[in-house]
C-alpha cells in the first residue's frame, strides 16, 4: 500500500484494466508487451490524447478507459465505449484501410497501464501483426 492513496487507486485502475482485456479479448489478441506496427499506433495513440486531451466526461478518477485506433487519442469510460464497439467501426482495419465483411475482422487490444486500445484488423494484417507480436526476442528500445 502507498503512502499517497490516487496511486493506489491508480494500482487497483491498472489490475482491473487486466482482468477486462484478459476477458474480453480472446487468447492472442490482446497484446501486453507491444512492438513493431503496434507499439507505433500506441505510441501514436499516447501523444494525440497528450496533444487534445478528448474523451468523455467520466474520467476524473482512476478507472480502465478504452480508446480505438481510428479515433485515434479519444479516451472514453466503459459505459461511454461500449456503444462504440458495437458500431459499424469495427468493419474496417486500422492497419490497411479496407472493409471487412461483418464478422470477419479480428479485434484486439493493447493495454497500456489503465488504457485499453482497441484495434480492429482483417483477416490478412491480424495474420501479419500477430507474427510480428511472437517475434524474436526484443532488443533494446523499440520492438
Amino acid at each position: 500500500m502507498s503512502a499517497n492513496p490516487i496511486d493506489d487507486q491508480i494500482e487497483a485502475a491498472v489490475a482491473h484494466t487486466g482482468r477486462i482485456a484478459a476477458h474480453v479479448f480472446a487468447s492472442g489478441s490482446k497484446v501486453d508487451d507491444p512492438r513493431g506496427w503496434v507499439q507505433q499506433v500506441a505510441d501514436d495513440f499516447a501523444a494525440a490524447y497528450l496533444a487534445d486531451l478528448r474523451g468523455c466526461g467520466h474520467l476524473e478518477s482512476p478507472q480502465p478507459v478504452f480508446g480505438a485506433a481510428s479515433q485515434m487519442g479519444a479516451l472514453w469510460c466503459l459505459r461511454c465505449f461500449y456503444p462504440r464497439f458495437r458500431e459499424a467501426m469495427w468493419s474496417t482495419c486500422d492497419r490497411c484501410g479496407r472493409t471487412s465483411p461483418e464478422g470477419e475482422a479480428a479485434v484486439s487490444a493493447v493495454t497500456m497501464g489503465a488504457v485499453i486500445l482497441v484495434l480492429c484488423l482483417c483477416p490478412q494484417c491480424q495474420a501479419t501483426v500477430t507474427a510480428e507480436q511472437q517475434g524474436g526476442p526484443r532488443e533494446e528500445g523499440r520492438g
